[in-house]
């Protein structure tokens, strides 16, 4: 028999089924040192030199933005007439209004004052909001509207006379206005100033934070003497202020009064997989998350099974892992990666995917096709990965051994030494 290294034949590992492995801490408490060392110098370094501090703003836009809301920002103040009391509203409505104001309090320096009044309708497929507060009119403005969209929300400031003659007081109050507490105070924001028609306009992006999600700012004259300035921020930036949990009902999802929770139990099931065709995966995480949990509660057979996979990998193995459905859906997901073709990118990147939640899963063992992989050079680095994690046997450490490792690709080389180490400690641990 060849050994790997001297010492007795090491009997297989079992693992608790059901379960994926826990972070083992331990095994990298070096790299978790360091990055809490990183994490702590950057911290001071914001924190010491002030990076909240204030927004940059360049004035000089020689074309005025799209609006991210596909909402009338200019009639604000017409919809403010529909506003009603919330004495009766359902659930979901004053959830939805208390995140709004709790969202308002996290960018603005203002905080909103009695309630006005809340609408709630459809416009263009999505759920909006439209709620306004009064404001202290010794602050400035005397009236916070906010537009509540799934995707974005608006926060519109509203005078009772003009409160802005050049740029220097637009930059003044821009700044002012945007609160320390939010990742919006360090964003840099480009602008115009139409002095004869008191229009402004403006984009911009927070540039500490690697989710650079844009922000607008949009301002005119209102009816009579009145004023209107809009703050327009991606919700991701707030998104701190919508999270429900997983998935979150409210962030990301066109449905919410009712919630789409509420809606799916009376969907056929062809119509539940239909709607996670089309849009963008990752915005579609949280609704994707809804569906795919009322597919999961049903049952779906293999051929449902498989084409959740035409377009949502990431959503569907997310959920599955989050439930602990993998193992009874085991035989679907190897006909699934045995069905991807090497080289081919969409084949490249479900696999890709696949493995990465299924490399911390000890309840679905696909070592064998793990190993016809690496006998065909397919799928690397991925399938050094997967062998790194789970492999604990002579068999796995001679599949990658014998593995071919595409020539120009140092990654997947050091991938495969690192699956060798890793299965000799497994093999003959020391």
């Amino acid at each position: 028999m060849k050994m790997i290294v001297q010492g007795e034949p090491f009997a297989r590992v079992h693992h608790r089924p059901g379960v994926c492995r826990a972070f083992n801490w331990r095994a990298h408490r070096l790299s978790f040192l360091k990055a809490m060392l990183v994490i702590a110098m950057l911290s001071h370094f914001m924190f010491a030199t002030n990076v909240w501090a204030q927004a940059r703003i360049t004035f000089d836009l020689s074309r005025p933005p799209t609006p991210l809301m596909a909402v009338p920002l200019d009639q604000t103040q017409a919809w403010l007439g529909r506003l009603r009391l919330p004495e009766s509203a359902p659930n979901d409505l004053r959830t939805v209004l208390d995140m709004s104001e709790r969202a308002a309090r996290m960018v603005l320096t203002v905080a909103p004052g009695p309630l006005i009044g809340v609408h709630a309708f459809t416009m263009n497929n999505e759920d909006l909001l439209l709620a306004a507060w009064h404001l202290d009119e010794a602050s400035g403005p005397s009236t916070l509207a906010i537009w509540d969209r799934p995707y974005a929300t608006a926060f519109v400031l509203i005078w009772n006379r003009a409160p802005f003659s050049n740029a220097q007081q637009v930059e003044a109050f821009t700044q002012n206005i945007l609160s320390d507490r939010s990742y919006l105070s360090n964003a840099e924001i480009l602008m115009s100033w139409d002095e004869k028609h008191a229009e402004l306009h403006g984009s911009g992006t927070p540039t500490v934070v690697p989710n650079r999600e844009p922000i607008q700012i949009l301002g005119a004259p209102g009816p009579g003497d009145t004023y209107t300035y809009a703050l327009t921020v991606g919700k991701r930036l707030i998104s701190a202020a919508y999270y429900t949990g997983d998935p979150s009902d409210f962030l990301y999802v066109p449905e919410r009064f009712p919630p789409l929770r509420e809606r799916v139990g009376g969907w056929p099931t062809e119509q539940l997989i239909r709607e996670l065709e089309g849009g963008t995966a990752h915005l579609a995480a949280n609704r994707d998350g809804i569906l795919l949990r009322e597919l999961f509660r049903r049952g779906l057979s293999d051929g449902q099974f498989r084409k959740l996979f035409d377009s949502r990998v990431e959503n569907v193995m997310h959920v599955l892992v989050t439930l602990q459905a993998e193992a009874h859906y085991a035989d679907g997901l190897r006909a699934v990666l045995s069905a991807q073709t090497p080289g081919d990118p969409r084949g490249d990147d479900t696999v890709r995917i696949i493995l990465r939640y299924l490399r911390s899963c000890a309840d679905v063992d696909i070592r064998d096709i793990i190993s016809h992989f690496l006998q065909r050079g397919a799928f690397t680095p991925w399938t050094f990965g997967y062998m790194e994690m789970r492999g604990d046997s002579l068999e796995d450490y001679e599949a990658v051994e014998r593995a071919p490792v595409p020539e120009g690709s140092p990654a997947a080389k050091l991938s495969r030494e690192t699956a060798l180490a890793a299965i000799r400690k497994r093999v003959h641990p020391r």
